[in-house]
């Protein structure tokens, strides 16, 4: 099987998605920027990973695809969640006896809701693993990708509305959501949409609407189930998420635009960095104001920057 060529704009619009995600948690959450930002940053991803993906026609692919998926996204989010409590512990001199069940209900809801349960950004993991499963087992019930479409609005209807009701353990009404956001990246693709003429117009729209959004703080958030208007900000989520793709692929055209995609090719590991660089549970009470913002970004930047040449040395090393 031959690997899957990257597609250099969708690398640049995860690392604008990725850095906004950063910033964005230490921008005012009430604040025109930080809406902006909360509309695609975490849509969007799940669009570009169903204009990425292979369709699943079969069971026994769908089994494949889930070993796949369990380890790269679902025990990376177990992993990463142990070692933040672990560190959790250790910097803020915690009960090591209440560990192992802080840990299990933590694990249990994924939730990034404090009164529940947090997992921080690592919902995003749980809840993504979850929806790739429910994208493809549709696809495989459902052969034609458009009658496709009618399910996952459905389903996502439905989890917006279980959401009002009852948040489900290990992020499930996120599951039902997340894949109509998947069907519309390969909707993007199957139709040639990007790069249409049609496009442009639908672009200048898109941009309006997503300004007006921003101004009136009318943003999704997907991790605490904040549907404002139900499918009215889905479709800004939508919108807005095109006019990053298409920022992406003007950037590409700048003389250094291209020194941006090492952060789109490696959201994993900036993700993971972001999750535990103790911000919460340690250093980030001693700063206010735009410090915050400043100092976390390039704290995740400069440790990110270091495993990377630490990975390129060592590569060299063996071979």
């Amino acid at each position: 099987m031959h690997k899957k060529e990257r597609i250099e704009w969708v690398d640049m619009a995860k690392a604008l998605a990725i850095l906004g995600m950063i910033a964005g948690h230490e921008l005012n959450s009430e604040g025109f920027l930080a809406s902006l930002i909360y509309c695609f940053h975490m849509p969007i991803f799940f669009i570009l990973s169903g204009y990425t993906s292979r369709p699943v026609t079969t069971w026994a692919a769908w089994g494949k695809k889930f070993w796949k998926s369990f380890k790269k996204i679902y025990l990376l989010a177990v992993i990463v969640l142990l070692v933040q409590m672990v560190l959790a512990n250790i910097v803020g001199h915690g009960d090591w006896a209440q560990l192992s069940q802080s840990f299990l209900r933590n694990w249990y809801w994924a939730s990034n809701n404090n009164q529940v349960a947090s997992v921080g950004v690592m919902w995003f993991l749980f809840a993504f693993f979850y929806g790739i499963l429910v994208y493809d087992g549709v696809g495989v019930l459902v052969s034609n990708y458009r009658y496709a479409g009618l399910v996952y609005l459905v389903l996502s209807a439905l989890g917006m509305a279980i959401a009002f009701k009852v948040w489900l353990p290990q992020d499930l009404d996120l599951a039902l959501v997340i894949p109509f956001f998947m069907w519309f990246g390969r909707w993007l693709r199957e139709s040639h949409f990007i790069g249409s003429k049609l496009a442009r117009y639908v672009l200048v729209i898109s941009t309006v609407i997503w300004i007006l959004a921003g101004q009136q703080r009318f943003h999704i958030e997907i991790s605490i189930r904040h549907y404002p208007g139900f499918f009215l900000s889905v479709l800004v989520a939508l919108l807005s998420s095109l006019v990053i793709i298409y920022v992406s692929r003007g950037i590409l055209c700048l003389p250094y635009g291209s020194k941006l995609l090492v952060f789109g090719r490696h959201t994993l590991l900036l993700m993971c960095i972001h999750s535990l660089d103790l911000y919460w549970t340690w250093w980030g009470v001693w700063v206010n104001g735009p410090w915050k913002l400043i100092l976390r970004v390039a704290l995740d930047l400069m440790i990110f920057t270091l495993i990377l040449g630490f990975r390129q040395l060592w590569q060299r090393k063996i071979k």
